[in-house]
């Protein structure tokens, strides 16, 4: 009695174990990257998620079985755990390889934000978003002292050099792009800029 009550317990074991799905010699069909395409500011964190399908329609996340790569860490670096840092504007495809698939996921890496006037209040919700309150206007990405506006649509350029100062004249350089005259040297103030300048090439 004791024999049978013990192989019901090890049969029923082995069914419990083999219930969820991809094991059991289950084949890996595909792998999908959550979230599919996601946004970062440069200098933030995004966790990104691995999901297996099974021949035999089991689903699960991959976890550590999960082999994850970004095609350029210049713009975004990711973590053996699926962690994404933006490191730079710009766009980047991370892929997740585990049993000979692969899923992938384009992350799009933008400015941070950036606010006009002083915070006075944070609050992070219980969703995780993060609510702040202050005496400024705007929020949007630092563009510096110089930003093009496209003419038709009136908006920012995604891609300009970014000028840490002030820009007191613009023209055409007569190549397509704009020859800016910035100051390097200020003489106090409310003074005059002093006459030290230069001319650098927007399409640099």
């Amino acid at each position: 009695m004791k024999r049978i009550f013990l192989f019901c317990c090890i049969a029923a074991l082995i069914l419990s174990c083999s219930g969820g799905g991809g094991g059991g010699g289950a084949a890996l069909v595909s792998i999908a990257i959550t979230p599919a395409a996601p946004a970062v500011a440069r200098g933030y964190i995004r966790q990104f998620t691995a999901t297996g399908t099974f021949s035999d329609g089991a689903v699960r996340d991959l976890g550590a079985s999960a082999a994850w790569s970004s095609s350029d860490a210049g713009t975004a670096t990711i973590s053996t755990a699926g962690l994404a840092t933006g490191v730079k504007t710009g766009s980047v495809t991370l892929t997740a390889e585990s049993g000979g698939k692969a899923g992938t996921a384009t992350l799009t890496v933008s400015e941070p934000i950036v606010l006009d006037g002083r915070v006075y209040a944070i609050a992070v919700a219980d969703d995780g978003t993060v609510y702040i309150g202050g005496s400024f206007h705007r929020a949007g990405p630092a563009t510096g002292g110089f930003v093009p506006i496209d003419a038709n649509t009136g908006l920012a350029g995604s891609a300009f050099p970014k000028v840490n100062g002030s820009v007191y004249a613009l023209a055409p350089d007569g190549s397509g792009g704009i020859c800016r005259r910035r100051i390097h040297a200020h003489r106090g103030a409310g003074q005059e800029p002093h006459s030290r300048s230069r001319y650098e090439y927007g399409d640099e």
